[in-house]
């Protein structure tokens, strides 16, 4: 047993010593694809949140993240009378990558987002319509990025959804969000 214990010490020892700890934060471009997507166009959010990326091999790190992100659409009517539909989700990612040793980087992996509220805004009117939307949405995270080894860096993102997040009988509406953003990673592994 005390071997078991130590081996396990050894191997978490090893992955906090080559581990970052960092924020990020940015700028999204969200819209909807499907059903409840007709009429309407791209909205301008922003996201921010933190990550923990740990070696498994090499050029290979796995990067959970745990982000707010502000998303959603607007419509393209013309009339002065638009309409917004605020949806903010906190979003879990245990995003895989591929590191060079030049500081680039590619990841991927499902994520996971929990709906924290959705409003419509239009005119003077700001409607709750949560009930309108599932509580969770899944989707896709494709990533890529740099990092300098003072720690700062800058990424762009696309989260392909992948699951209805319309909670109305007959709708099917999908995200798509876009995201450009800086990092900065606390404990750099020195490379």
């Amino acid at each position: 047993m005390k071997k078991v214990f130590l081996a396990f010490s050894a191997i978490a020892i090893a992955v906090v010593v080559q581990a970052q700890i960092g924020v990020k934060g940015g700028v999204n471009l969200s819209s909807w694809r499907g059903d409840d997507a007709e009429g309407t166009k791209a909205k301008v959010g922003f996201y921010g949140g933190v990550f923990y990326n740990f070696k498994i091999q090499k050029s290979w790190s796995m990067q959970p993240e745990l982000v707010f992100s502000a998303e959603g659409a607007q419509s393209e009517t013309n009339s002065d009378f638009k309409f917004k539909w605020n949806t903010n989700f906190l979003n879990f990612t245990p995003l895989l990558r591929y590191n060079t040793s030049s500081g680039f980087f590619i990841g991927t992996a499902p994520q996971l987002g929990f709906l924290l509220t959705a409003k419509r805004t239009g005119g003077n009117n700001d409607v709750d319509v949560k009930d309108s939307f599932k509580g969770i949405n899944f989707s896709w995270a494709v990533a890529a990025g740099y990092e300098f080894k003072n720690g700062f860096g800058f990424n762009a993102r696309y989260n392909f959804g992948l699951s209805n997040i319309s909670d109305i009988s007959g709708k099917n509406t999908k995200t798509g969000v876009f995201q450009f953003g800086l990092r900065y990673a606390f404990n750099m592994d020195k490379k």
